[in-house]
């Protein structure tokens, strides 16, 4: 069989095993991560501003290195397709091009059977598949997507740097760098150690078309940065790793928390460890360096988001490259993975088709579990309702209710416990109604806020008025998770002598101080509402 010939049925096998990946974001509906609603606002607001030469996504601020970059918004902004629609399409096209790409740049050396191996178990690390399911990072997750397709462009440059090759790797570079800035700049480190080590003679072109790569993303993203606001980061150097978690079988939706409590998963996978592991043992004797190199890229990652290396993300020009130290361990993914399939490079009997069947199930089986991510069944808003203090809380959707005096005659024949206020008869004092509301969070408070609601009639008097907190204080706001949809419900009763309500005004504030948050639009913090 010729090189086409066997590179072609393996790429697509190996194009047809991500499906496992890419069916969450086949589903109907939306999958509730930590970004929320707020990527696909942001493919709406850019389609309403795309030329507009220093937009950013609104409601997050942007950092040109730390943020997550804006080509995945660009590109589903290009699609004629609604927001959902456009952005799961981007990210699934991230996966494809995440397993493609590392196929093709590890083909010539690892052969097929041992690119396919390497290219799903980077496909199907755990940390990759929470970037996008959990977290929603699409302009990290695209950037994995990215990576190997640079990579690649950057190798064909050792043996060929012909103008065309060069302008390919730029491209390829700059969109790195605009899905990532920051990673892209620590990928930037990543190559120059590769291209020093392995191609010395012939490493210049590569180094240096990669850069200007990278310095055409932040010629375009370093001014979109200094007109926005600059976001709510966390300080690196509190989010470090424990090394069991590394190898936890944990997996969960929450979020990352100083100490060793996490609510997020950062094990890099037991398949890429257990292949790494055999193909080290193959390998231990022979004289072939490259596989020095992989498991230092691996092992560097590692050990850089442990707690010992606290004080190098202390100094700026670290701890300003990422929000998290973990999100490097993307790289050790990108090693273990090459190293998973360096085994049948180096030992043809792993080529018989049971074993690499075997191998195959071996990062597949594991990753099953965690491709089913939580989702959303609400109506997705084509925007907030309100934004509470400095893009920390909105309201999603609210409406005015009353209970169903209609009962329930059997299970057969259930009836709605609550109508919407629009379809009953106008209220009379001593009428009792209720607001429900959907709220979510993009930078929960680190305090616990209570909930007011004044009821006012048309001239702004207080009719009545509630202070509760969230869900009756089962879901208080330090413990809302970024993304999570809270629902709530409050209730109002018109006194005796009550005129006729016209809206509810609806905020946050502190407990303690009084404090309310501020509301985007209103100088006194308040939601108005309404009432229909």
């Amino acid at each position: 069989m010729s090189e086409k010939q066997s590179t072609i049925p393996y790429l697509l096998l190996t194009l047809a095993l991500t499906i496992f990946a890419i069916a969450p974001l086949t589903y109907p509906g939306y999958f509730q991560t930590h970004a929320g609603f707020t990527a696909l606002w942001a493919v709406d607001n850019l389609r309403e501003n795309l030329f507009n030469l220093r937009w950013t996504p609104p409601l997050t601020g942007f950092d040109a290195l730390r943020s997550g970059g804006i080509l995945p918004y660009y590109l589903a902004a290009l699609l004629p397709l609604p927001p959902l629609a456009a952005m799961k399409t981007v990210s699934a096209l991230g996966v494809l091009a995440g397993a493609s790409g590392l196929y093709l740049w590890l083909k010539s050396w690892l052969g097929a059977k041992g690119a396919t191996v390497a290219a799903l178990a980077y496909t199907y690390a755990p940390f990759l598949t929470a970037t996008l399911l959990v977290r929603g990072a699409f302009g990290e997750s695209f950037f994995w997507g990215v990576l190997p397709w640079a990579l690649l462009a950057a190798t064909y440059l050792v043996a060929s740097p012909t103008l065309p090759v060069m302008a390919i790797a730029v491209v390829f570079w700059t969109a790195l760098g605009l899905s990532h800035l920051g990673l892209g700049v620590w990928a930037w480190v990543v190559l120059v150690f590769m291209q020093v080590g392995f191609h010395r003679p012939q490493s210049r072109p590569p180094i240096a078309m990669s850069a200007i790569g990278l310095a055409v993303a932040a010629a375009i993203t370093v001014p979109r940065a200094l007109a926005s606001a600059a976001p709510k980061l966390p300080v690196p150097a509190d989010h470090l790793v424990y090394p069991a978690q590394l190898l936890a079988p944990f997996w969960g939706f929450g979020i990352s928390v100083p100490g060793w409590q996490d609510g997020l998963t950062f094990s890099v996978g037991f398949a890429a460890i257990a292949l790494a592991l055999v193909s080290i043992y193959i390998w231990k004797n022979g004289d072939d360096p490259r596989p020095w190199f992989f498991i230092g890229v691996a092992g560097s990652a590692l050990a850089l988001v442990l707690p010992w290396t606290r004080r190098l993300w202390q100094l700026p020009l670290v701890r300003d490259s990422l929000a998290y130290p973990w999100q490097l361990l993307g790289f050790a993914a990108l090693g273990l993975a090459v190293l998973a399939g360096i085994g049948f490079w180096l030992e043809p009997k792993l080529n018989r088709t049971p074993i690499f069947a075997a191998a195959l199930l071996m990062v597949l089986i594991p990753a099953y579990p965690h491709l089913e991510p939580n989702f959303i069944t609400s109506k997705i808003p084509p925007r907030p309702v309100a934004i509470y203090g400095d893009n920390q809380l909105l309201l999603i959707d609210y409406r005015f209710e009353i209970k169903n005096p209609a009962e329930q005659m059997d299970a057969l024949h259930p009836v709605k416990p609550y109508l919407p206020l629009k379809d009953a008869a106008a209220l009379q004092p001593g009428d009792t109604f209720y607001l429900t509301v959907h709220w979510q969070a993009v930078n929960p408070p680190q305090k616990s806020l209570k909930i007011f609601g004044h009821l006012v009639d048309g001239a702004g008097n207080i009719i009545t008025q509630i202070d509760v907190l969230p869900q009756n204080g089962d879901r208080p706001t330090d413990g809302w998770l970024p993304g999570e949809l809270i629902a709530d419900r409050y209730t109002f009763t018109l006194p005796a002598d009550a005129p006729a309500p016209a809206q509810v005004w609806l905020g946050f504030y502190d407990g303690d101080t009084l404090a309310r948050l501020p509301v985007a639009g209103d100088d006194n913090g308040r939601a108005k509402l309404s009432i229909q």
